[in-house]
């Protein structure tokens, strides 16, 4: 031949081959451990210093029998502690069969790892199989504590600065749970009644958004929300006449307002000509028997229209200077 003759034959016959390796034209017994692709080279080289390689790809086939042992045991399951975190996990080992073993879960993938974790509550098949291709399986359960279920209440509408009373429930109860209102803006807290108990009174300084939380006895929370939403209105009325004659009606000329008006900081009337007739300061709504009685320097006024300004705190404020500006005209009749 025109490479010459071949002198030696040297054979490898893959992994977990017996035997491994093989000298000579063959033919040789080959049996596997596992099963799985193969492959197969052989390498010859001719008396004149030719060498070649071959290489033959096949697959063993399992090889299990109805007496295959192999088994599956769990050797740690762990539940929930709570009901939404997926923090369940599952670990088992294979038993008898031939080792080593490869691991799968509900179907997937087999591999070396016998741990599954960041499992929801549920029920789910662990497979088992081993190196000749033998597989087993068990349904492991993971189970779930009851989810604590937290209701803040339906939102609501009111008026300005109303007490409003909160309803927060949960299920299921327990006398160690600790329980919490916020306010989304917690600088508002002040304006709950308390903060850890299920029924606080709101006074809500604008719409507001409170949060209820509430975690078990095992540190398992829940939360929910509700919005008070607030009709910001800011009424006032003044008179639009005045008659200060001794007849018991309209004596005395001042403001008038709804709940949401806490005081008048202060009071003018002018005439029409700008010149101040009255002032008054830190007065409250409503009470006529603190108004303008119509005299301006001990003489009544005579029949004019006259024009008053006041600067006005609502129950919102943020302090004395916070107020709302108002004016309006009336008719002084009589004098």
């Amino acid at each position: 031949p025109m490479n010459g003759e071949i002198v030696s034959y040297d054979w490898n016959f893959g992994e977990r081959a017996i035997p491994p390796t093989g000298t000579g034209e063959g033919p040789f017994q080959v049996n596997y451990e596992s099963f799985g692709d193969k492959f197969i080279s052989l390498t010859v080289e001719s008396d004149r210093g030719c060498i070649v390689t071959e290489i033959l790809e096949l697959f063993a086939e399992p090889c299990c029998d109805d007496v295959t042992d192999i088994g599956i045991d769990p050797v740690n399951v762990v539940d929930l502690v709570c009901a939404t975190i997926p923090n369940g996990s599952i670990e088992v080992e294979g038993i008898n069969g031939s080792p080593e073993y490869e691991y799968s879960i509900d179907g997937g993938t087999f591999n070396q790892n016998n741990f599954f974790g960041n499992l929801d509550a549920g029920t789910f098949q662990i497979n088992v199989q081993d190196i000749k291709g033998c597989t087993d399986s068990i349904d492991v359960v993971i189970t779930s504590p009851p989810e604590l279920m937290v209701d803040a209440g339906p939102d609501v509408t009111v008026d300005l600065c109303s007490e409003t009373q909160l309803n927060g429930t949960y299920t299921p109860m327990n006398p160690s749970d600790m329980i919490m209102w916020n306010a989304a803006d917690t600088s508002d807290n002040f304006s709950l009644s308390c903060l850890n108990c299920l029924d606080p009174i709101a006074i809500a300084p604008g719409q507001t958004t409170y949060i209820l939380t509430v975690e078990d006895q095992v540190g398992c929370s829940a939360s929910d929300e509700l919005t008070i939403s607030v009709i910001a209105e800011y009424p006032i009325y003044g008179p639009n006449i005045f008659t200060p004659n001794g007849d018991g009606i309209h004596e005395r000329f001042t403001i008038y307002g709804g709940k949401e008006a806490v005081i008048i900081r202060e009071f003018y009337i002018y005439d029409r000509w700008g010149s101040l007739i009255f002032f008054n300061e830190d007065m409250p709504l409503n009470d006529p028997m603190v108004g303008w009685d119509g005299f301006f320097k001990d003489d009544m006024l005579q029949s004019q229209v006259l024009v008053w300004f006041a600067r006005i705190e609502f129950c919102d404020a943020t302090g004395p200077t916070d107020t709302r500006n108002y004016s309006g005209e009336f008719t002084l009749a009589g004098g």
